[in-house]
Parts: structure tokens; sequence; C-alpha cells
């Protein structure tokens, strides 16, 4: 029984080994990815993380914000790419979430010591531009 709960150990252990041995974080926050739940992947991004357990909170994409959950590293496989620079790098084009929708737009500045970027909304005046957290950005399309 020793043995088995030894060898089970070390399976459990693995996603996350091969991730410190990556040198990568797990996840950062606009990151699209692809997160597994029930037996299939689905789309979604990075909201924040990681924490120090490796777990990031992710949204699926498509659904409201009652399904974000804070998933472990064997459930998420990254798709796409971030700017080298992330999310918040001038010029980046992106999707803002605000009061519960996206809005396509772009980034003017940032970041600041707080992480936020000071974003722009295609279609609208500079009276929207404002400054977002992280977790309000996703990479646009």
């Amino acid at each position: 029984m020793h043995r088995f709960a030894t060898i089970l150990a070390a399976l459990l252990l693995l996603p996350a080994a091969a991730l410190a041995q990556s040198g990568k974080p797990p996840c950062v926050a606009g990151q699209p990815v692809e997160v597994f739940w029930g037996s299939e992947w689905w789309p979604g991004h990075v909201i924040e993380g990681p924490r120090p357990d490796s777990t990031c909170y992710i949204t699926y994409d498509g659904y409201d914000s009652s399904w974000d959950e804070w998933v472990t590293p064997d459930r998420l496989r990254r798709v796409g790419s971030l700017p080298p620079g992330g999310l918040c790098t001038v010029g980046a084009v992106v999707q803002i979430e605000w009061n519960g929708s996206w809005y396509p737009g772009r980034v003017l500045e940032g970041p600041q010591a707080d992480g936020t970027c000071y974003i722009t909304y295609d279609g609208y005046d500079s009276g929207w531009d404002e400054w977002v957290a992280p977790s309000r950005l996703r990479p646009g399309q």
C-alpha cells in the first residue's frame, strides 16, 4: 500500500514539477488557454495568478462569471500568445471587459506600478479611455 501511495503522490506532483523545470509561469493574466473540465477542453482566459500553489483563476469564453474558477496547471494548456511585454504593451490589441461585456480596444499606456493599463475603446471617443486592471483585459482579435 505504501508503494501505491508513493507512486500516486509522484504522479500528482508530476505536472507541477514539469512546470517548475520549464521555468515558465503556469499562467499570466490575459493569457488565452484551454481548460479541462468534465471530459473536454474549453476555451478561456486567465484572469489572475498564479498563486503560491500554482493555481490560476480563469474565465470560460462565452460563459458568465459564475463559472470562473481556480484551476491547477494540469487542467490548463496555453493557446495563442501574448505580446512580448504582455497585454499591457503600448499598442497591444485587446478586448476590455466593461460592465460584464467585452469591447475591442488597444493599450495606450502602462503598466503602472499597480499593474493597470490605460486603454481606449475602438469606436468611442477619448472620454471613455480609462485605467483598467489586467483582469479586465484579454487578447484582441
